[in-house]
């Protein structure tokens, strides 16, 4: 009883400690969000349409640059909308096949998924 006493309150305080962590992550995340309206603000203007990184010179990281209308946001499909998209596929396809299938359903998908705002990657070189 005593080991499982202590695991349960081990288990507590791990908990609580991923839970702070948690509240920290979001915070930093809204932080990141303000910063990233904050630098498409400043990459909408004119002058900087033909910006795609930005290098940071002291670490030699970079960060890419998505412009509204230029990137794909990853995407996934669930049970009801996969039903949807074969449906129509075998509505308007005469011979179908695996392959034209899958090309169908990833280009509606790819459709809707085109981003409308900026976005931003950071990216880190591997050393060598």
């Amino acid at each position: 009883m005593e080991t499982l006493k202590k695991n349960l309150y081990a288990y507590r305080d791990l908990e609580t400690r991923l839970n702070d962590i948690g509240q920290t992550v979001s915070e930093l995340r809204e932080q990141k969000k303000t910063l990233e309206k904050s630098m498409a603000a400043v990459l909408a203007h004119p002058d900087f349409h033909d910006f795609k990184k930005l290098e940071l010179k002291d670490d030699g990281t970079y960060v890419n640059i998505h412009r509204p209308g230029e990137w794909n946001k990853g995407w996934s499909l669930g049970k009801k909308e996969l039903e949807e998209r074969l449906t129509e596929y075998f509505a308007t396809h005469h011979a179908p096949n695996a392959a034209d299938c899958n090309e169908f359903i990833c280009s509606k998908q790819k459709e809707k998924g085109v981003g409308k705002e900026f976005a931003f990657d950071h990216v880190i070189p591997k050393k060598k």
